[in-house]
């Protein structure tokens, strides 16, 4: 029988041998074949960045036209104009916050997939 060493204290006990075998390296971004990374969250700051530039360029566009149609078609009830401008300022800050809890919404479901997998890698 073999016989055990009694160590005193953890600090004391010789270190864990593990064997882990090397990872194969990654293809980085989109020549990644299977599917490891997620491209999506690096992406996301872009997509955001992208959103609120159409959406007030679309905003913009909306107030103006309001404006033009306040001003220039006086047969027409004035707050034909004022309705166009109010729905397009309204309108560009729902859709602001409906793309900021679209795009949290993607993020947090690729970050569950990726602590999921880390777990799932751990046993």
């Amino acid at each position: 029988m073999s016989q055990q060493q009694h160590y005193p204290s953890p600090l004391e006990a010789p270190p864990l041998q593990q064997s882990f075998a090397p990872r194969p390296q990654k293809a980085p971004g989109l020549l990644d074949i299977g599917f490891t990374q997620f491209l999506s969250l690096r992406l996301i700051s872009v997509w955001w960045v992208l959103s609120l530039v159409l959406i007030g360029i679309s905003g913009a566009a909306g107030v103006s036209y309001g404006l033009y149609y306040r001003m220039s078609l006086p047969w027409l009830p004035a707050w034909y104009g004022g309705a166009i401008i109010l729905g397009s300022v309204v309108g560009a800050v729902l859709a602001v916050v409906l793309v900021r809890l679209f795009l949290e919404g993607i993020a947090v479901l690729f970050r569950i997939a990726d602590n999921t997998s880390r777990i799932a890698n751990k046993v």
